[in-house]
Formats: structure tokens, C-alpha cells, sequence
């Protein structure tokens, strides 16, 4: 997820709409359309505010007049009456979000809105690793370094089928997520399916704990080489990365490796500022393509402290979006060799809107694409040189991409960039 923005659309307007007229009990017991749009156009005017046309379609009242029909009729014939309104209205939401057919534009209730918000700010309670959705499946991008799940042996690229005994299939991504998450020192069993040759089923009890990711660690090893990982792009990455960036200086390193592996992603802006790092004044670090095809560049912030050094970018299957935008720009403008796996393919922009009961919607507006306009989203990125993590590797403690990586850079002649 990129980070938030202040962009209003008719279609979120007339969502609002919705929500506001269900919450307020305008058209329960409604039989007339000529009602509907009477309440519809006081629900949408509030003193003070634009116009009802101005905030949305000029007939999107009898769009909705259907919906209303609906409404009405629950409430008034079905068996379980009384019908909670509230649970009616998020059904609808999420309906209108389903329709879109794309698993990033979702709604979140707000308890899985708070869960949301307290991931970002970088501590909750949980197992500690990313789920995003892919080809329709709930799928691992990365466990965290030291993190409950990795340390009971979640891998990125398992599927998750079932959390406690119940299956999945069919909520978003942020539902299921929810029910991973809980109070510390409890646990869950997920059920999971590792692909393979052959695939296996495998459950998983996993204790929850308190998790706080820092997202920023370095190190330099053998005293020429500067190793940097990123764990994921926070508000504090940009400041974080420039410090380690001023201790390998110091140490007068020969160059750096760059680890995003597992790394879900972030803030656009973090991602923005890391790659700026390594470029020159007004270089394109990614674009942004609308739904009507428009291009925005974005660009680098300033020019970085790091323009010469070489460097070596590991990625693997847990390496997705704002990762795959640093990655990308590094290897377009021939500032980085890609080393391990290739990467996730998340390459969309998701707009989150708070709506005014903490409960949000998240809708995709663009894609990205790389400075030389390689699509991300379902693809990823394949790496210059490809290493691939072994069983034998994992159980022996060995990190053959970032061996690989090393030997690179401290090969007679370092590349900074992929051989033509």
C-alpha cells in the first residue's frame, strides 16, 4: 500500500451517500422512487456543503433506486427482523467494491481499519509477516526477520487456506488478515499450501507477540563491503537509510549491498526518497499511469549521497511494490545489479479514504510502471543474476544471494550495472 492522499471521486461521493442514508434510516419503509431521490438529495446536501450534482451523477439516485427496493424489502419481510442497518450498509459497501473485480480496492471495517493503522505505525500484536492477494489466493510475501511466523517456518509464496479450522476462500485480504492477528500469547493454527513438486498442506500453530519492526539495519562485513536491509518503507525509512548510508561512507566501503528481500512495501514517498539516494537530480524513479492513460512521473526528490558507490540489490519472491519501485529505478538507469529471485508483482496504487465512522475504503487508481515503462503489477522484476534459496541453504544458515552479491562487488572491476 502506497501512502494516503487527498483525491475525492463521484463514485467514492455516491458510496458516501449510501453509507449516510442507510446509517440515518431514510429509506426504511420507502416504496417510492420519487422518495428515494427526495431523501437521497437531503442525506447528500448538508448545510454548507456543494450541491448534490456537484458531489455526484445527476441520476444516481435511480442507480440506486434498485438498491433502495432492496433495502426496503429486508427490512420489512425478512425473518430475522430486526435487520441490523449497519451490517447491511458495510455488506453494501463491500458489494460495490467486489464488483470492481479487483482484489486491492476493498472495504475495511473499523476494527480491521485500526489493525490497518496500527501495522503502519509500526507495532501490534500478531504473528508478524505481510498477506497480500494473488491470482485469487491469500498469499505470504515475507514473514519478518525473528518474527513468530518465520520462526515457525512460514515461508513467502505459502497459500493460506484456513485460520482455526475456518476457511478463507471468499473474504478480502484485510478480513483475513484479521482474524490472524490477536492478543500476545495467544495462538492460531494456519492451515497452509506450500507450492511445490509436490505441493503439500501443512498446519502451523504460531503464538502471537507483540511486534515492532525496525525498519532499517546495516552492517559492514569484512570491513569493505556495506550491507543494508530494508524491511519495509516507513514514515522513519528515509532518515534511518541516510544514516546508514553516512556510516558506510565513513568506513570508506568499496559498495553496498541493497536487501529488499521480503520487503512488502510502504510509503510511495519512503521508497521515493531511497532510490533518490542513488540518482541524479530530476531522474524518473517511477510512473504513475492512470485509468485514462495519463503518465506522471515522480521524480527524484534531490540528488543523492550515493551516485558512484556500486551496488548489488537482492530481491526475491517477498520483494513487492514500493520494494519493486526501488529496484526497478536502480536497475532502468543501470545504478544496480539485481541479485536472487524474481519479485512479487504488486504494481498498483491503492487511495485509502477514511469514511466517517473509522470504517475505509481503499481504491486502486493507477499503476506503476518502471523509468523505462516496465509493467510491475503481475509480472515483478527478474534479477541480472538469478540465485535461488535452497532447503540445504536455510537449514545450513547460508545466504548464497548475498554471498553472491558480495563477490560482485568485490570482484577486480565492481560493476554498477548490468553487463550489456
Amino acid at each position: 500500500m502506497m501512502g494516503p492522499r487527498c483525491l475525492l471521486f463521484s463514485t467514492f461521493a455516491a458510496g458516501l451517500v449510501v453509507a449516510l442514508a442507510f446509517g440515518a434510516g431514510y429509506f426504511v419503509g420507502s416504496q417510492e422512487a420519487a422518495q428515494a431521490r427526495s431523501a437521497l438529495q437531503t442525506v447528500a446536501t448538508p448545510t454548507g456543503s456543494r450541491s448534490a450534482q456537484a458531489l455526484q451523477p445527476a441520476d444516481v439516485a435511480d442507480r440506486f433506486g434498485i438498491l433502495w427496493e432492496a433495502w426496503d424489502l429486508i427490512q420489512r419481510e425478512y425473518i430475522g427482523r430486526p435487520v441490523d442497518s449497519t451490517r447491511l450498509t458495510y455488506g453494501a459497501i463491500r458489494g460495490m467494491m467486489e464488483a470492481l473485480d479487483d482484489p486491492y480496492s476493498i472495504f475495511l471495517d473499523p476494527r480491521t481499519q485500526r489493525l490497518q493503522k496500527a501495522s503502519l505505525n509500526g507495532a501490534y500484536e500478531g504473528i508478524g509477516t505481510t498477506i497480500e492477494m494473488k491470482n485469487g489466493q491469500h498469499t505470504v510475501v515475507a514473514p519478518f526477520e525473528g518474527s513468530p511466523a518465520a520462526g515457525a517456518g512460514l515461508r513467502a509464496g505459502d497459500i493460506v487456506l484456513r485460520v482455526d479450522g475456518q476457511g478463507i476462500i471468499g473474504l478480502s485480504m484485510p478480513e483475513a488478515v484479521s482474524l490472524v492477528r490477536g492478543p500476545a500469547d495467544t495462538s492460531v493454527q494456519l492451515t497452509i499450501l506450500r507450492p511445490g513438486d509436490p505441493a503439500e498442506t501443512l498446519d502451523l500453530t504460531i503464538v502471537r507477540k507483540r511486534i515492532t519492526t525496525q525498519s532499517v539495519t546495516s552492517e559492514v562485513t569484512d570491513g569493505d563491503v556495506a550491507v543494508i536491509r530494508i524491511r519495509s518503507f516507513s514514515s522513519s525509512t528515509p532518515r534511518q537509510f541516510d544514516a546508514a548510508l553516512r556510516r558506510a561512507q565513513s568506513q570508506q566501503t568499496r559498495g553496498i549491498v541493497l536487501d529488499l528481500r521480503d520487503n512488502p512495501g510502504g510509503f510511495l514517498s519512503s521508497a521515493v526518497a531511497v532510490a533518490s539516494q542513488f540518482l541524479p537530480t530530476d531522474s524518473v524513479v517511477v510512473i504513475e499511469q492512470l485509468g485514462n492513460g495519463n503518465q506522471q512521473p515522480h521524480r527524484v526528490l534531490r540528488s543523492g549521497r550515493s551516485l558512484d558507490i556500486p551496488v548489488v540489490v537482492l530481491v526475491n519472491k517477498g520483494t513487492a511494490s514500493g520494494a519493486e519501485i526501488v529496484a526497478g529505478a536502480l536497475a532502468d538507469h543501470d545504478r544496480a545489479i539485481l541479485v536472487g529471485e524474481s519479485t512479487f508483482g504488486k504494481g498498483t496504487v491503492q487511495i485509502p479514504h477514511e469514511l466517517s465512522d473509522g470504517s475505509a475504503i481503499r481504491i486502486t487508481t493507477a499503476r506503476w510502471l518502471t523509468p523505462s515503462r516496465h509493467i510491475i503489477q503481475g509480472v515483478g522484476l527478474t534479477p541480472d543474476v538469478v540465485v535461488t534459496a535452497t532447503a540445504e541453504g536455510r537449514t545450513a544458515g547460508e545466504d548464497q544471494a548475498l554471498a553472491r552479491a558480495q563477490q560482485l562487488l568485490r570482484s577486480p572491476a565492481p560493476a554498477s550495472a548490468p553487463a550489456a
